[in-house]
């Protein structure tokens, strides 16, 4: 016989096989698992009497009158249909069956409720409600869309240290150099072997730069030097490339401004002639040319002083020429 349940969430009631008992099952209803309760035995036999005595129908002595016979209830007619006034003709009569001298009609055994559970409609087959099926943890991704992700992921790792890489050049072309500061002490060595302090001139020239030939340096402003048109002439033209040009004091301190942080060569010429005879370098009277019109004749009457330098904050240089 079919066990009678109710869903633990909607609630509803409906009935199943007897093979689902104690077990969990999907409501019809609302399709979420229910537990089935475990199948209990029903008896109609009672205590008093034997179980043979309910299933035998009862034998009606003969002679008896009707009235003392009917003991056994007759089943219940049908019922009319709503707003009917007829009375259906095809009910057996008790009366009529003893007077008969027959038995009295057996009642017929109740009719098992259809389970509301097994449903058919016009739009689907009967469903039948089925034991819960294992429930399986965790979603199932495909290799594809994982493998999308891992792509999504390294170009966006890429696109981020592209845009870094953007942002820190905009960065350094967006900053403003800063000038530096050269200053020191500008020194020779005299006839005795001591040295000290000369006002001569000090030329500091960029790296990589040059002047055109209209506009490179004399010899002969650079020598005298003491004019301040000259020096204001001889200064400009030097400052056009990222240069400057200075003459010491009478204690030998010169004081140059570079434009910006970079490499540069300072030459300081001396106040006394040169008494080497050693011959000029060649890439000296060439780097030295790039901004002088005649370097040899320059470097040639004079004692000087060539260095190369690395600008990139204030520095203090102490220079010391040998004649």
């Amino acid at each position: 016989m079919p066990v009678a349940c109710t869903c633990e969430h909607c609630h509803q009631s409906f009935h199943v096989s007897r093979r689902f008992s104690d077990r969990r099952i999907r409501c019809p209803y609302c399709k979420r698992p229910t537990l089935v309760p475990a199948r209990q035995e029903t008896s109609t036999s009672s205590p008093d009497m034997p179980s043979e005595a309910i299933s035998r129908p009862p034998v009606i002595p003969a002679g008896s009158t009707p009235l003392a016979a009917a003991t056994v209830v007759p089943p219940p007619a049908p019922r009319a249909a709503p707003g009917s006034n007829t009375v259906p003709t095809d009910v057996p009569k008790l009366e009529e069956s003893v007077e008969s001298g027959g038995a009295p009609p057996a009642l017929s055994p109740p009719v098992e409720p259809v389970p509301p559970g097994w449903f058919l409609s016009q739009a689907e087959p009967p469903v039948w409600a089925q034991p819960e099926a294992p429930h399986r943890r965790g979603v199932w991704i495909p290799a594809s869309v994982i493998a999308m992700q891992g792509a999504l992921l390294a170009m966006c790792a890429v696109a981020g240290l592209l845009a870094g890489w953007w942002l820190a050049q905009s960065q350094i072309a967006g900053e403003v150099p800063q000038p530096c500061v050269v200053t020191g002490t500008l020194q020779r060595i005299d006839d005795n072997g001591q040295s000290m302090a000369d006002a001569g001139l000090v030329l500091l020239l960029p790296e990589g730069e040059r002047l055109a030939r209209s506009e490179r340096l004399a010899v002969q402003d650079l020598l005298n030097l003491e004019s301040s048109a000259t020096e204001v002439s001889t200064r400009d033209k030097l400052r056009q490339v990222g240069g400057d040009v200075c003459r010491a004091n009478a204690d030998g301190f010169f004081y140059l401004k570079a434009p910006r942080p970079g490499r540069y060569h300072i030459l300081c010429l001396a106040t006394v002639a040169r008494t080497r005879a050693t011959p000029i370098d060649h890439q000296l009277l060439a780097d030295v040319g790039k901004f002088v019109d005649q370097p040899h004749q320059l470097l040639g009457a004079r004692a000087f002083h060539w260095q190369s330098l690395e600008v990139k904050t204030d520095q203090q240089l102490p220079i010391v020429i040998q004649p």
